[in-house]
């Protein structure tokens, strides 16, 4: 929502801010010949000329008039210099400056000397403004309700009537509509009245978005219309262009994409005139989200990109995040899925780069403000003790000189004495003033302060102190710390006080006088009396809350990337594991095809090699569960329905199976009408689903419930997973089983960490499998559970808008048949090399085989193979993309297809980047490796092989 900033107010016609070239020349052309205050106005004048044209000379113009106004000591052009130089920080988003001389502003007008109500009505508003936008709400909302007494006081109608528009901005912001709303009504019926056609469009667009916002889009509608027409009359050509894209962004919401686009073209044009980059900006953005919507990607393509390039030149980091996001779903669409993750990764860049930003800017903003704070306080502290020691001494010689003076001669004693009863009244006239600003200092300090006597009974305290515990000085009557307070860390603390140790506390702190409970930090000190003995106790309290917040967030990230990294870390162990087991599980899987494929059916050896081959399968698969845990094991995605994968499990062996060893168990699913499709790996789905009901299942419960939804998340969830906003299918699966407590439940997705029994319940990688696919989902989990009673796990999948593709039936064996072409193998393991070797030659191959790159490289310099089958990962010399590099500078258009024991990665897409075929994964099978072979030779080579 538009702030109505209350500095424009302070500017007179002749220093408007957008002044045309002439009347800036003009006004330096003056400058030459003027002096003294003319001269100070005619540099803001200048400053707030060049404030939209060039941010430097605008603020050397103002710092020159700031520099002129110190040093002659006109504090009101002082006051009203930094206001404009605070409004020039502001429109350049330099936040903490501005505030700093909106403050100083404020403080100059609030001397008794230049005391002026509307100034320090308008210096408020400013100043809450800024707050605003850096996100101190307490603090801005204070400042805007201030200036709104002020001006209710002195009855200034324009100061009201801003401080409304301010006030139902500000809670348009925090999402009370109610209540800004009212105030808006308010702003309406004075400008109304004043007929101040600037206020009065201003003050409809913001009704329009608060109405926008609640989603009543035909008031939202007429108000911003409204709002236009004032601009057009007043040629507000700024204003003109913001209320076009507004009325382009409700037509957005409402659908109506043909005005949206119109309105958006007006914006821009407009905006183009009077060369308004944020503007531009916004309406290139909108005009590309309703192109998107109309499903016209490259037309959303383009203005999204010229958006960018404005976001860019003006460094507006929020917009770029939001852009790079969008132009990577668009390029996504469009089918250049590499263009998409080059966008995505810079989109995940600015995502962290923001937040390291905001998080390291209110820690700085949080320490130097406490430790500003502290110093001050100190520093008066010790201020006034050094004065009331001078003024002891000052006494004391006083009355040494008396005396001395009166065993001279009494006329001197008479004049002496009358000298120092004069020093007398000055002293006291001092310490009064010096008891005057500890009183000041007690009563202001943010800190809250409380005085005791000798025995821990209270005797005052400041208001602060009060709010933090939340009592009253009527409950506080009487009070003794010692007796009352029941907390025995802060009588510990006190008691080391009043022994002279050390004596801070932190904690919670329950109040015994009143019913809040908060974090604080308790510093306790002793005043001693000349015989230095306990007179008093002084206590002094800071709320911590916030800062205890920010630490555990803190400590929640590191959690959350400590499990991160101990989970890529055993990954990593487990890919290269599941790769040597790969090449030790082909013999016992491939020999079997070969040996059952000329063995009659009564064949005694069938069933042994039956039994071989299964046994050889669970082994892969065991291998397929280290190669998700590796993250390497999503070799294929394609558009899933999840109520689909629910089904095939429930109808499944395993799901049988399950139900038989806990007979105990229903399993009960309610699941989504349409679920919206997501993008996956059935098998990957499924093998999760099992582990999940599995697991579910052995906690102990009677009822499992599987349920599918589809969500929407607008605001991110804090939970296991930091989810984010977007569009999901939520599976969740839950039982009323033996829960999961606290100390587990952050550690049960790493491999082995289980309470089963090894062996008889599993591998002890079923969560580290469902962990895994997860990730390689792009999705998120969030895990609810109460120990002993019930446990709830939902994961959150991305949705897709493709549709379903239907599938085909595998060939028959006829249809990979070879006709004697020959075939080079080249892999590092003998065992892989003989297998793939008889299984080829079997089905109609000629085979050649070579055990490394090298060997394939001098092979084809004498010889042309039709096809090679290229391993990608060879030890000992060079792999399998350098291998194909160089047999192409030899044989041109080398058909080969891929194998490997790990799914594909950037060596295997580049292979296929320079021309090889089909990816096929290790161990072989007859038919995988048969229809891969068959599939390249038949392939034309001016089409390079796309997955």
């Amino acid at each position: 929502m538009t702030k109505y900033l209350f500095i424009f107010f302070l500017i007179s016609t002749a220093n408007c801010v957008f002044s045309d070239s002439n009347n800036i020349i003009a006004s330096e052309a003056e400058l030459a010949c003027s002096e003294g205050k003319d001269k100070i106005l005619l540099l803001n004048d200048l400053a707030l000329d060049y404030s939209e044209i060039s941010f430097k000379k605008a603020l050397a113009f103002g710092n020159q008039a700031l520099e002129m106004s110190v040093s002659n000591k006109y504090k009101c052009l002082e006051a009203r210099t930094r206001l404009n130089l605070g409004n020039i920080y502001y429109e350049h988003c330099e936040y903490d400056k501005a505030l700093n001389q909106f403050q100083k502003s404020l403080s100059l007008y609030r001397e008794d000397n230049i005391t002026n109500c509307v100034n320090i009505n308008y210096a408020l508003n400013n100043i809450a403004v800024v707050y605003e936008v850096i996100g101190e709400y307490t603090n801005a909302l204070s400042c805007y309700l201030e200036a709104l007494t002020i001006a209710d006081e002195i009855n200034d109608l324009d100061g009201k009537a801003t401080a409304y528009v301010n006030i139902g901005s500000f809670y348009d912001s925090i999402s009370m509509y109610d209540k800004a709303l009212e105030y808006l009504t308010n702003a309406l019926y004075i400008f109304k009245l004043k007929k101040c056609a600037n206020g009065l469009a201003t003050t409809l667009g913001n009704l329009s978005t608060t109405y926008k916002n609640l989603g009543e889009y035909d008031k939202a509608l007429k108000y911003q219309f409204e709002s236009l027409k004032l601009e057009e009359k007043i040629d507000n050509k700024s204003g003109m262009a913001m209320a076009y894209s507004s009325i382009a962004d409700i037509y957005s919401e409402t659908s109506n994409h043909t005005k949206s686009i119109e309105y958006y073209n007006k914006a821009i044009e407009l905006a183009k005139s009077i060369d308004n980059k944020n503007i531009l900006c916004g309406a290139f953005c909108g005009s590309g989200r309703t192109h998107f919507k109309l499903e016209q990607y490259e037309r959303a393509l383009k203005f999204y990109q010229q958006s960018l390039n404005i976001a860019l030149e003006i460094n507006s980091m929020e917009d770029i995040h939001l852009l790079y996001k969008r132009l990577s779903e668009t390029y996504c669409l469009l089918g250049n899925h590499t263009k998409a993750i080059e966008l995505f990764k810079k989109y995940d860049k600015t995502k962290d780069d923001l937040f390291n930003e905001a998080l390291t800017k209110q820690m700085v903003r949080m320490e130097s403000k406490y430790r500003n704070e502290k110093q001050k306080h100190e520093n008066d502290l010790l201020k006034s003790r050094n004065q009331l020691q001078k003024l002891k001494l000052e006494r004391f010689q006083s009355y040494m000189i008396f005396s001395v003076t009166t065993i001279i001669i009494l006329i001197i004693v008479v004049t002496l004495l009358l000298h120092t009863i004069k020093k007398r009244k000055i002293a006291e006239h001092k310490l009064f003033e010096s008891r005057k600003r500890y009183k000041t200092i007690f009563e202001n300090s943010p800190l809250g302060i409380a005085l005791f006597d000798e025995n821990t009974t209270y005797i005052s305290a400041n208001n602060n102190f009060l709010e933090i515990i939340g009592s009253t000085r009527e409950k506080m009557a009487g009070f003794n710390m010692l007796k009352s307070v029941v907390d025995k860390n802060i009588l510990k603390t006190l008691s080391n006080a009043l022994n002279g140790k050390k004596s801070v506390y932190e904690g919670r702190y329950s109040s015994v006088t009143g019913n809040k409970s908060t974090d604080i930090r308790c510093t306790f000190n002793c005043i001693e009396d000349k015989a230095a003995k306990v007179s008093g106790v002084i206590c002094i309290v800071e709320d911590i809350t916030e800062r205890i917040t920010v630490e555990k967030e803190r400590r929640r990230l590191e959690e959350q990337l400590e499990r991160a990294r101990k989970m890529e870390t055993i990954g990593l162990l487990a890919g290269g594991v599941a790769h040597d087991l790969n090449n030790v599980l082909s013999g016992i899987v491939s020999y079997p095809d070969l040996l059952l494929m000329n063995m009659p059916d009564d064949s005694a050896m069938k069933q042994p090699l039956l039994t071989i081959k299964e046994a050889g399968e669970r082994a892969a698969a065991i291998v397929q569960d280290l190669l998700t845990l590796a993250r390497r094991g999503v070799n294929a995605t394609k558009v899933i329905n999840l109520n689909n994968i629910v089904n095939e499990f429930l109808c499944s062996p395993e799901c049988d199976s399950l139900k038989l060893n806990h007979s105990g168990i229903v399993i009960k699913s309610d699941l989504c009408h349409k679920p919206r499709n997501i993008i996956g790996s059935e098998i990957h789905l499924k093998k999760m689903l099992m582990n999940l009901v599995i697991n579910a299942a052995e906690a102990g419960g009677n009822v499992i419930d599987i349920t599918t939804r589809n969500l929407y998340i607008d605001k991110p969830i804090k939970g296991y997973d930091n989810i984010k906003k977007g569009y999901y299918v939520v599976l969740a699966i839950s039982d009323d089983g033996a829960g999961i407590s606290p100390k587990d439940i952050k550690n049960i997705f790493e491999p082995f960490y289980t309470k089963k029994i090894m062996g008889r319940s599993g591998t002890g990688l079923g969560m580290s499998v469902v962990w895994s696919t997860i990730q390689d989902h792009s999705g998120y989990i969030n895990i609810q559970s109460v120990e002993t009673q019930w446990t709830r796990i939902e994961i959150y999948f991305p949705v897709t808008e493709e549709k379903i593709k239907d599938e085909f039936d595998a060939l028959p064996v006829e249809e990979y048949t070879g006709n004697k072409e020959s075939v080079l193998v080249i892999d590092d393991i003998r065992e892989q090399r003989e297998i793939a070797k008889r299984i080829l030659e079997k089905i109609g191959y000629s085979v050649n085989t070579v055990s490394s790159g090298e060997a394939a490289i001098e092979f084809v310099k004498s010889n042309a193979p039709d096809i090679l089958i290229l391993d990608m990962i060879m030890d000992g010399g060079i792999g399998g993309l350098e291998t194909y590099k160089r047999i192409l500078e030899i044989i041109p258009g080398q058909r080969a297809i891929i194998a490997s024991g790990f799914s594909e990665n950037n060596d295997v897409k580049e292979t296929q980047e320079l021309g090889a075929g089909i990816y096929i994964k290790k161990p072989y099978t007859i038919e995988n490796i048969g229809i891969a072979v068959k599939m390249e030779l038949n392939r034309d080579k001016s089409v390079k092989y796309k997955e």
